[in-house]
């Protein structure tokens, strides 16, 4: 708080208060910020592995990067409604989904049959589980993709090119069915 704007507060009545909840409001921000850090260094820490803290470490700042606090406490929280199992179902289903798409692009599938139409239904409806409506994250999260797709490919079991065309395959359904 600036000392122009403390001066202007005490000349208005009702000014000071306003700018105190404008600054306990501001306070609350950084706390659930630096409560979020806590929580991912917790996860971090977690882990046994010394190389699973730099990706962690590379992952984390990536987030940062794309998702605002907000959404970040979002995908947690759905996250954690869903509970481990379910996280880790989905994980599994995710998996066995990149196959799939990935097999129906080595094998010519057309983006406007009713086989890829299915599957990237199925893939949407595994994404829209984790993002809470309204909350932008899946438009966070597609440019995170865009933008860092080789880097994210790193940590997954398929190479960059293979889940691009995934992805561009998955568009291409999205566009055929309207």
């Amino acid at each position: 708080m600036s000392l122009e704007e403390i001066a202007t507060s005490l000349e208005a009545p009702g000014a000071m208060e306003t700018l105190l909840h404008a600054q306990l409001a501001i306070l609350s921000r950084r706390a659930a910020e630096l409560d979020a850090l806590k929580a991912q260094l917790t996860r971090l820490l977690d882990h046994d592995d010394p190389g699973d803290y730099l990706k962690a470490l590379e992952m984390m700042a990536m987030f940062d990067a794309y998702f605002t606090p907000e959404q970040q406490d979002s995908l947690a929280a759905r996250r954690e409604a869903l509970g481990p199992e379910a996280v880790d179902a989905a994980k599994t289903r995710f998996r066995t989904l990149v196959d799939t798409l990935l097999a129906c692009v080595r094998n010519g599938v057309a983006p406007d049959s009713a086989e890829a139409r299915d599957v990237v239904a199925e893939w949407d409806a595994l994404g829209a589980g984790f993002h809470a409506a309204g909350a932008g994250t899946e438009a966070a999260t597609r440019r995170m993709w865009d933008e860092n797709s080789e880097e994210i490919s790193a940590r997954m079991p398929w190479s960059a090119e293979d889940l691009r065309a995934v992805v561009a395959f998955a568009d291409a359904v999205r566009a055929a069915r309207g």
